[in-house]
């Protein structure tokens, strides 16, 4: 009998015992609607979401840094001009480097000159001033703003030159320029610069000449050259523009028939005094329209008097001619929007240039450049990313491009020649 109640003593407390080891395999659970607890397969559900999320997250930033690295970026070289009235009085320029990191620019810039990369360096281009005067004995006025008849001479050459940073300008050799040597005693030239590429330049010249009394000749040119010609060999050799360029002969034939006129209404004085206005082929340049380089043709009004001699020749306006330039002359100039529709969405738009990898756009607006990052062809130009502060008198005279791992390059040599500006 004994024997008997300890057997099932004995079974009592291995199936208890067997009942507290299931407990700690697998817990009961109170009614999941009243208590707001998870089913055992809910719990594991949101384990295992909680871990997708994580590693998504990790994947994601990866992803980040990986575009970061990816993306694309672009360096912009600015060349800016301001053109002065005052046939003394040169034209300013200025270089503004605007570089891409990611999302951000840095601005560094240089007044008083114009860069542009030249094979393995970059050159400096600026003015060179030479002002040679004498006064007269009887002048009656030795000031500054004194008129010709106060000198014996006066000569002021205002011309350009271009040398690498690391070298010292040259000095434009003139020679012995005085009174005497042949030609009139009053003279003036100033330069400007119409458009620098990586490897040439085009130069606008305007001469003027007198002896003092009314003799009196005017006249202009514009000639284009390699860069390394405006250093240690001034201005020896030029460049034809007209064979970057096919001209359009038609467009031409049509605009000499539409301009080309005599403006001496006066019978009595033709055979004495020319006053024609023609279309001319002789001095081509290229010019900024729409966001674009153009050749484009002067329209000449010329004056002669076949009494005392003098001419006058002078261009009242140009007349685009082509839009189709040469690579060899002209560096990257396509937009990734086209300048119509920027017209359209920014009415005060002057101008427009953006980046051969499309990671750029710069706007000219008013006394502003607008710049605008990662834009694609169907989006709104709104608000800019950052708006750099110009004069409302400044255009464009170069437009060079750096993209990518040569922004970095070009940065670390250019800021040791520009002024860093801070842009918020």
């Amino acid at each position: 009998m004994k024997i008997k109640y300890l057997i099932v003593l004995i079974c009592i407390i291995l199936f208890l015992c067997g009942c507290n080891n299931n407990a700690s395999i697998k817990p009961s659970y109170s009614n999941d609607k009243e208590n707001g607890n998870s089913t055992p397969e809910n719990n594991n559900m949101k384990i295992n979401t909680t871990e997708s999320i994580a590693k998504s997250n990790i994947h994601n930033k990866r992803e980040e840094i990986q575009n970061r690295k990816d993306k694309k970026s672009s360096g912009l070289l600015f060349g800016l001009k301001r053109t002065t009235k005052n046939d003394h009085e040169p034209t300013e320029y200025e270089t503004i480097w605007i570089a891409q990191d990611n999302e951000n620019i840095i601005v560094r810039r240089g007044k008083g000159f114009l860069s542009v990369p030249y094979g393995e360096v970059f050159y400096k281009i600026q003015n060179s001033i030479y002002d040679n005067k004498k006064f007269s004995t009887e002048a009656d006025d030795r000031s500054d703003s004194a008129s010709i008849y106060n000198y014996e001479y006066k000569f002021h050459f205002i011309d350009t030159v271009a040398y690498p940073f690391e070298d010292k300008p040259n000095e434009v050799y003139y020679g012995d320029i005085s009174w005497g040597d042949g030609e009139w005693p009053f003279r003036t030239t100033k330069d400007e610069v119409l458009f620098v590429g990586n490897k040439y330049i085009l130069i606008n010249k305007d001469y003027y000449e007198t002896g003092g009394g009314t003799y009196r000749a005017s006249w202009y040119s514009n000639s284009l050259y390699e860069l390394k010609y405006l250093g240690k060999e001034y201005k020896k050799n030029t460049v034809d523009l007209n064979n970057f360029f096919d001209i359009d002969k038609e467009k031409l034939n049509n605009y000499k028939n539409d301009y080309n006129m005599d403006l001496n209404n006066d019978d009595e004085l033709k055979g004495f005094i020319t006053h024609k206005q023609g279309v001319s082929t002789k001095n081509p340049l290229v010019t900024r329209k729409n966001g674009h380089w153009v050749v484009a043709l002067p329209l000449e009004e010329t004056y002669t008097h076949g009494g005392n001699g003098s001419t006058h020749t002078i261009a009242k306006d140009f007349l685009e001619i082509t839009d189709q330039v040469s690579n060899q002359l002209l560096c990257y100039d396509d937009l990734i929007i086209p300048f119509e529709t920027i017209k359209k969405q920014i009415p005060e738009a002057r101008d427009a240039v953006s980046s051969p990898n499309g990671s750029m756009l710069a706007v000219l607006v008013k006394d502003r450049i607008n710049i605008y990052l990662y834009k694609a062809k169907t989006d709104q130009l709104k608000e800019p990313d950052y708006s750099i502060r110009i004069s409302a008198e400044q255009s464009v005279v170069s437009n060079q491009w750096a993209t990518n791992k040569y922004v970095e390059t070009w940065d670390n040599t250019l800021k040791k020649y520009l002024t860093t500006d801070k842009i918020k």
